[in-house]
């Protein structure tokens, strides 16, 4: 059996009109949550039922949330039975035609993740154009892979993946983007072109830019605190010791000083990131053998450049510090992420 899951939340009417759009073609059973919308959509509600079942959170519990209780729900219903399962917005942004198109190149591509993608060209509201391009770097420096429409709420895959999909955390809008960084350790990720549609200038959306975008980008936002941290402890030690030896050639003084300050901050950004950051529970001694060959990479690298531009005199001591540090910080996040505290799939597919 196949499955269209639509989250709503305070919908209107285009999600009536989207499943009477989609009820001509009989290829779904149809599942949409009701997200703890006020009792003012129980009308709304209602004319759903005409065509699919509705499953209610009596509080609003987040898209992510809402997603996961329907997945439960199949998995409670098919009894192992294949087949695919396609997931889209309830705010009139995604078309019966897309939605199929994703669905057969799920079908046709069993294992991987379908997404249907927006080129998001022509009048595309800026929140969207931007949070979709911010969060596809960090997706590319993550994971090394390339999405392009990461934030994309209609995606198709075989019932096969459910357990795994169940296992992401998050319960807003950050599970979309969990699925994704977790899932590329399981299957691959197709993406198939869509129409990009904006309503009102996606007066629709639920989407919170603080809020959700904290959400989404949780981990390196951890990372640049813990970062941050080392950072203060680094460049306090650096600048003390700066000062105390001021008898030294001026290279040989940036020398000493950022290597003992490196090895200080190093031992303790590791315990943040790994307890903290990245929440890993691998072997100790070797996360910690490949995190200090990075900060000596890292460090033999700053160090070289802090005494070139540094030891010249053209640029302040202090100021050459912050440039070189903050020039290696995505390079250190991407390594850190994608291969020493590289996250595995919860669930096996």
């Amino acid at each position: 059996m196949n499955y269209l899951v639509i989250p709503a939340y305070e919908p209107d009417e285009h999600l009536v009109q989207l499943l009477t759009d989609m009820s001509g073609t009989r290829t779904f059973t149809i599942l949409v949550v009701n997200d703890g919308s006020p009792e003012k959509y129980d009308e709304i509600f209602e004319s759903v039922k005409k065509y699919g079942t509705v499953l209610t959170h009596k509080k609003n519990m987040g898209k992510g949330a809402a997603l996961k209780t329907a997945f439960t729900y199949i998995e409670q219903i098919n009894k192992g039975r294949w087949g695919i399962v396609v997931t889209a917005d309830a705010d009139g942004q995604h078309l019966r035609e897309d939605i199929m198109a994703v669905y057969n190149a799920a079908a046709s591509h069993p294992g991987e993740l379908v997404i249907g993608s927006r080129r998001l060209k022509g009048r595309v509201p800026l929140k969207s154009r931007l949070g979709n391009t911010i969060t596809r770097y960090i997706f590319r420096l993550s994971t090394g892979k390339k999405v392009y429409d990461t934030q994309s709420g209609l995606r198709g895959f075989p019932v096969d993946f459910l357990q795994f999909m169940c296992s992401v955390e998050g319960q807003r809008y950050d599970y979309e983007m969990n699925m994704l960084l977790e899932g590329t350790e399981c299957f691959s990720v197709r993406e198939i072109p869509i129409k990009t549609v904006y309503l009102n200038k996606n007066a629709a959306s639920h989407f919170r830019p603080l809020r959700d975008a904290v959400l989404i980008y949780k981990n390196l936002l951890k990372f640049a605190a813990a970062s941050f941290i080392g950072f203060l402890l680094d460049y306090g030690i650096y600048a003390a010791l700066i000062s105390l030896l001021v008898q030294l050639p001026a290279e040989t003084r940036l020398i000493i000083s950022n290597v003992i300050a490196r090895i200080c901050s190093a031992s303790a950004n590791y315990a943040i990131n790994r307890n903290y950051v990245f929440r890993d529970s691998g072997n100790v001694l070797k996360t910690g053998a490949e995190y200090f060959a990075l900060s000596g990479f890292i460090l033999l690298a700053g160090t070289w450049v802090l005494a070139g531009i540094g030891g010249s005199g053209l640029v302040d001591p202090y100021i050459a510090k912050v440039l070189v540090d903050g020039s290696m910080f995505l390079l250190s996040w991407s390594v850190q992420q994608r291969f020493i505290f590289k996250r595995k799939g919860q669930a096996k597919l």
